[in-house]
């Protein structure tokens, strides 16, 4: 009887390790985002200045003023 006790003990240890436990599937490789590029504006844009703001000219000079940021923004720091 402790033959087969043993036996039992044995085949199910070696059982157990070489079946081991599921394995979780590797995640799936994301694509890497797309490179920001830096768009160069078609003529040199001067940099807004409050001389140049009249009531007129406001609204204009006020895209002018969002658009010197965005360009900011895209281009790398320093």
């Amino acid at each position: 009887m402790k033959q087969v006790t043993w036996l039992v003990v044995v085949a199910s240890g070696i059982s157990v390790g070489c079946s081991g436990l599921p394995r979780r599937p590797a995640p799936a490789a994301a694509a890497p985002p797309p490179a920001p590029t830096a768009t160069k504006p078609s003529s040199p844009q001067v940099p807004v200045s409050a001389e140049q703001i009249t009531e007129t000219n406001a609204r204009q000079k006020a895209e002018a003023l969002r658009q010197e940021l965005d360009r900011e923004a895209l281009l790398p720091p320093p």
